[in-house]
Parts: structure tokens; sequence; C-alpha cells
């Protein structure tokens, strides 16, 4: 599991240019370290997370404590094949939400829980394009949307449904912009720095750029 992660923590950091000055291997639970992490939990009468994949936060006073929980299997996934875009996007999702909210963290900077989302979705995409395109070639970033954003079921809670569906709205709107302005042109050079200047954008900021350009 290690190196899938570390492959997937150098892409995150290579595509927005991070240099969180911490890996993100440091603070995954993995199958084998679960069973004591959950016991802990219960014992402090804090319940415990479900699903293959979660990140848990928290605070107090000037500490921040992270673990982020995996699933041994998700590390097998293949990205170039759609019967396992499922699993390698949920390790992709754990990898870019601990990223994010350490590089916050470290700035000093609020993080909700829309805004992680969102750039989770928005790293998905962009993660699996440019792995399947290193790989194969061509990609066709029309049918990758529809996969990600909308031929999706929500195993959430309730409460938690609308946030995940408005972060996939969002999402797809901002990804198929990108999909017409850079990546149909082979535009790379230039869909660097656009990317990496919303990934460091406030929630707000995310949400109006993605209103004014599509």
């Amino acid at each position: 599991m290690a190196d899938a992660i570390a492959r997937l923590e150098a892409r995150l950091c290579e595509l927005y240019a991070l240099e969180p000055g911490v890996s993100v291997r440091d603070f995954v639970v993995d199958d084998a370290a679960r069973p004591h992490l959950l016991a802990g939990l219960a014992a402090l009468n804090e319940t415990p997370p479900a699903g293959r994949e979660a990140l848990l936060i928290h605070e107090s006073d000037e500490e921040l404590n992270l673990a982020l929980l995996l699933e041994d299997r998700l590390s097998g996934a293949d990205p170039c094949n759609d019967a396992e875009l499922d699993g390698h996007c949920a390790l992709l999702e754990g990898i870019s939400h601990l990223l994010y909210v350490i590089v916050r963290a470290q700035a000093r900077r609020p993080v909700s829980r829309l805004e992680l989302e969102l750039q989770a979705e928005v790293d998905k995409f962009l993660g699996t394009f440019l792995i399947r395109r290193q790989a194969q070639g061509a990609v066709c970033s029309d049918a990758l949307r529809h996969k990600l954003f909308r031929a999706f079921s929500i195993d959430a809670a309730p409460a938690d449904a609308p946030r995940y569906r408005e972060a996939s709205r969002l999402a797809d709107r901002y990804c198929a912009w990108l999909s017409q302005t850079f990546l149909a042109q082979s535009r790379m050079d230039s869909l660097f720095p656009e990317v990496r200047r919303f990934w460091r954008m406030s929630q707000s900021d995310k949400i109006g750029h993605i209103e004014s350009r599509t």
C-alpha cells in the first residue's frame, strides 16, 4: 500500500506544486492497525468511522491530530480500468483530503467540508485523467466526467448527501471547462497555473471562479 500512496501523493504534490513537509504515509492507518484505532475511539465513546476510506480529525488548542483510514485492497485498484475506478478514486480522495487539511493547517486557514469534497472531486478527475493520458495516450474526458460526477451513488448519511451532490455538480462544471479550455487542446503548460491557483482559493472563491467560467 505504501508505494501506491506515495505515487498518488507525489502526483498531487507535483500537480499543485505542494511541499507539505510531511508524508501522507505517516498518517495512514491500514487494515492491521485499524482495530487498535477503533478500539481507542470506542474507549472514548466516539463513533467509529465506517467504510473503506475515512479521514479522522481531532483539534484541541494548538494541536491537530489526523488519521487516514484506508483499506489495503484500495492500493491494488487500476486507474486505467473502469471496473476498478471506484476503488482508485477512494484512495485518491483520501490522500487529497489529507493533503488539503495539512497544507491549510500549516497556513492556519480554515477548511469547510464542502471545500474539502469539491477539491477532492477535482483531484479525482485530474489525477485519473493524467494517469490515463500517460499510460494510454488518448483519453475521453467527457466519458470520465460522466463516470465520476453523474453515474455514481452516494453512500452517506442523508444529512451529508446534499454536500456530496453539490461538490460533484461544481466539480463537473469546473472540469468540463478545464477540458474544453486546456485538455482538448493539449495546453498542459497553461493548465497547471490554473489548477494551482484554484487549489489555493477559498471555498467562496472556488465557487465564484466556477460560476464565472461556465
